[in-house]
């Protein structure tokens, strides 16, 4: 069964922010989601707190 992850502010803004680890590890996470393993949903108000 493919794993469903929920997805807080804090990812995408590592991902944009951070070039430490916890980035990499953030872009990488991020990629594979677009691969379709694991899928992951956010929501409208993870929308607000990123603008």
């Amino acid at each position: 069964m493919v794993e469903t992850l929920y997805l807080d502010a804090n990812i995408f803004v590592y991902a944009a922010l951070n070039q430490k680890e916890i980035g990499d590890r953030a872009r990488l996470l991020l990629r594979e989601i677009q691969e379709g393993k694991p899928r992951a949903f956010t929501s409208a108000i993870t929308f607000d707190e990123l603008v």
